[in-house]
């Protein structure tokens, strides 16, 4: 569907992660600018009980719909939620007691402001999609839940890695590829997931 996000290239590592983790089946995740659905639809094939898809954009809310119910017969383990322009932070749809095995996304990766609706998926103006999504996790996921974000912009996953430190998140860079050697803007997307540490590790106290 015109003006919804397909490009697949972005998200190889992250469906190869969907795929190659036994803790999906049955999980409740969320997905976070669904665009085409494919990241979702790869949850629901991997076994997920329920996934719940945000997008900014009404045709890509439509087109995850559509593709849920041609791919598996009807909707019912997927919901949909159209984020308002107004207010596009990670979390505007999100109830606030609700909480998730897997939060997923590949957001958009460059600094610049969108014009359109379109390229929302493009561009995260200072970042602001990006800082709610790593502050806001903590709330969000459940006990042994984990965050995957998949990012190909060198400053994006290093301030990701800054964020997750100031919030006391476990980071991981599921990718073996250097950063100091990528250009800035890169694909495909790199994964990365952030999780709550264990209350014993998050509380302890280096010894001098």
């Amino acid at each position: 569907m015109e003006t919804v996000f397909w490009e697949p290239t972005d998200t190889d590592s992250l469906r190869a992660q969907i795929f190659s983790s036994a803790d999906i089946k049955g999980s409740r995740v969320l997905e976070i600018g669904t665009g085409s659905g494919l990241v979702s639809l790869c949850c629901l094939q991997a076994g997920a009980s329920h996934v719940v898809a945000t997008d900014v954009n009404p045709n890509a809310i439509h087109n995850v719909r559509f593709n849920t119910v041609e791919a598996f017969g009807n909707g019912k383990r997927l919901e949909a939620r159209l984020v308002p322009r107004r207010s596009p932070g990670a979390w505007t749809v999100i109830k606030p007691d609700e909480k998730f095995d897997f939060i997923i996304s590949n957001p958009p990766w460059e600094n610049s402001k969108p014009k359109n609706v379109e390229e929302f998926a493009l561009y995260d103006p200072e970042f602001l999609l990006l800082d709610s999504l790593v502050i806001g996790a903590r709330q969000r996921l459940r006990t042994g839940g984990r965050m995957w974000l998949a990012y190909g912009c060198v400053t994006a996953i290093r301030r990701i890695k800054m964020l997750a430190i100031n919030e006391d998140l476990r980071y991981i860079q599921l990718d073996n590829r250097n950063l100091d050697v990528l250009p800035e803007v890169f694909l495909p997307g790199m994964l990365l997931e952030l999780s709550v540490p264990p209350a014993a590790e998050s509380d302890s106290v280096p010894e001098s």
